[in-house]
């Protein structure tokens, strides 16, 4: 048996009529293929105390050593930014979250 380091992470956004599933999950193919990265992708529903929305999660679980995750997991969510309009992507850590807004780009 062998033990390694796991590292895992959340983008979770939510989804809007100027941007498709397609659109996000593009961003996502294509950072995986450039640095060999691998995550899932889920279709999710955002509940709020007011109603709810469609969203989506990209989740990350590799084995690789915490800061290298959390630079993968930054860039992505940049990238994601980068082709959808969308004002902040909230990045879910097991001990933190971070909301990457866009003038942080």
């Amino acid at each position: 048996m062998k033990n390694v380091q796991t590292f895992t992470s959340q983008i979770h956004l939510p989804l809007a009529e100027s941007y498709s599933v397609e659109d996000i999950k593009c961003v996502c193919k294509e950072y995986c293929k450039n640095f060999s990265w691998v995550v899932s992708f889920s279709e999710i529903e955002l509940i709020f105390p007011n109603g709810s929305v469609p969203g989506i999660v990209v989740a990350a679980m590799v084995s690789c050593p915490l800061d290298v995750g959390m630079n993968h997991t930054m860039e992505l969510a940049k990238s994601i930014m980068r082709v959808i309009p969308i004002p902040d992507i909230k990045i879910i850590y097991p001990d933190e979250t971070i909301i990457l807004e866009r003038s942080d780009l």
